[in-house]
């Protein structure tokens, strides 16, 4: 066998093997805006990303978040969050002592602060990204029990929306309701 050959057994499977991978479609992605629902009035989510992406944990509208241009089975969104527990409460019910008459901090507003952040938990989950066609935005429903979904077609979004209380205390068992969450994790 001759160089030349040698050379051209050794290429053709670096050849199929680099073929194969310019053969595999690239996903396009898009830019979406983003709004957070807490359904769980007892805690409260201080911060959140999806896909490493911040949102805004305090509700309304953040931009922006990337996801596929396209739906395809398979596709998934890492959600991580983290939980103040007892919003305004520290251990034993103690509630934050006043700040200096001027505004400012002082040694018991700092160590409670200390005492209050230390209860803190992080939750992160993987899951699927559910089937959208026309893309509205990326609706992220923190819901009892530590768990989250999320919304994105316009249609599945309006449905849903269209279908609950414009106010009051429903609203939000109706969201869990809606989102699919565990209404028995309200009792506790």
């Amino acid at each position: 066998m001759n160089m030349f050959s040698l050379r051209a057994v050794c290429l053709v499977p670096i050849l199929i093997v680099l073929s194969a991978c310019s053969a595999t479609p690239k996903i396009q992605y898009t830019g979406v805006p983003t709004e957070v629902v807490q359904t769980d009035t007892k805690i409260r989510i201080t911060d959140a990303s999806f896909n490493g992406e911040g949102l805004s944990a305090g509700g309304g509208q953040t931009c922006c978040v990337r996801i596929p241009a396209q739906w395809q089975a398979g596709q998934t969104a890492e959600i991580t969050w983290t939980v103040d527990p007892s919003p305004g409460l520290n251990p034993g019910g103690v509630k934050k002592p006043a700040y200096n008459a001027n505004g400012t901090s002082n040694d018991k507003v700092d160590d409670w602060y200390r005492i209050h952040e230390a209860q803190y938990t992080q939750h992160k989950k993987t899951i699927a990204l559910p089937k959208y066609q026309e893309i509205c935005l990326v609706k992220v429903i923190f819901l009892p029990c530590n768990d989250v979904t999320t919304i994105i077609d316009c249609n599945e979004l309006n449905r849903i929306e269209n279908n609950l209380p414009t106010g009051g205390p429903n609203r939000k068992v109706e969201w869990i309701r809606a989102a699919g969450g565990d209404l028995s994790c309200l009792k506790r």
